[in-house]
């Protein structure tokens, strides 16, 4: 089976099987790899806010109301939308990678064959002037979690890739003159699946994604999921499950034969708003 285009992605034909088996194999690694970066976001406990988002449609916001979302039901939301695309904006600290995250281990956790793979990216390690945005995908799928290139270059190519690109305002140094961020919207903007754009979903900071959005009209066709700010029932209630997350060892496995418990110093309660997203403003609660 021929596949991809030849600017983007060299053509190699893999089975349909072979084809499969590596989607499975992604999945998996994926999984792993996002369990680690939960962990180290969020602590080993991994709680987190709820995060509370709005979607909307660009094109019809002055006509319908923003649909709410939370970070427990972000899949849920996403699978909503019209055509797959969407933008994740906020402020700096809202919590924008933690949606992002949490939105592709749900997508997992429903992953089936014909769909495809959530798969997160640093857009940081992006040049769209130089690197084709689908070769680049490729590159960074194989080089991150040890996939075949040609398999990599395949799933790509077949669409069974679903780009979670993280940093879309972190791409230039200079948030005034965001050149890169302006040529990676029109990259993604080239990337078509059968027969409408393809489904993706990116983050970048409120600002820049406006400014992007008032002078090059945006990423096409793509909702966006604006991250709103904490109140004190978010924090109070990230608090209790935090707090019940760490009792959960002490109560666990009741009747069986355990394990000394490591001592470990006790920390402040508030140290559990480090993992809140924005907790340095959140502090301010405290």
């Amino acid at each position: 089976m021929a596949i991809g285009r030849a600017d983007q992605v060299a053509i190699y034909s893999v089975a349909p099987s072979e084809l499969a088996r590596a989607a499975v194999r992604l999945a998996q690694r994926v999984r792993v790899a996002e369990r680690g970066a939960r962990a180290s976001l969020l602590g080993q406990w991994g709680a987190a806010s709820e995060v509370p988002f709005t979607v909307w449609r660009p094109e019809l916001r002055r006509t319908t109301p923003p649909t709410p979302g939370t970070l427990g039901r972000v899949a849920e939301a996403y699978l909503a939308l019209d055509g797959g695309r969407v933008v994740i904006t906020g402020t700096a600290g809202a919590g924008k990678t933690v949606l992002a995250l949490e939105l592709v281990m749900q997508l997992l956790d429903r992953w089936q064959q014909t769909r495809p793979v959530p798969v997160r990216l640093s857009l940081a390690d992006w040049d769209p002037e130089t690197q084709p945005f689908e070769a680049w995908l490729a590159r960074q799928i194989g080089d991150t979690y040890g996939v075949r290139q040609r398999h990599a270059a395949a799933l790509v190519a077949q669409r069974l890739v679903l780009p979670v690109l993280d940093g879309l305002d972190e791409m230039d140094e200079d948030p005034d003159q965001p050149v890169m961020a302006v040529a990676a919207v029109r990259a993604v903007n080239r990337y078509q699946g059968y027969p409408q754009a393809a489904p993706l979903v990116i983050t970048c900071r409120t600002e820049l994604y406006e400014r992007l959005r008032r002078d090059s009209g945006g990423v096409a066709y793509a909702s966006v999921a604006e991250i709103g700010d904490l109140d004190a029932d978010h924090i109070r209630a990230y608090l209790e499950r935090s707090l019940a997350a760490r009792s959960e060892p002490e109560t666990a496995g009741v009747g069986r034969r355990r394990r000394p418990a490591r001592r470990t110093p006790r920390r402040h309660p508030v140290d559990a708003l480090a993992a809140l997203p924005g907790h340095d403003r959140l502090l301010r609660w405290a």
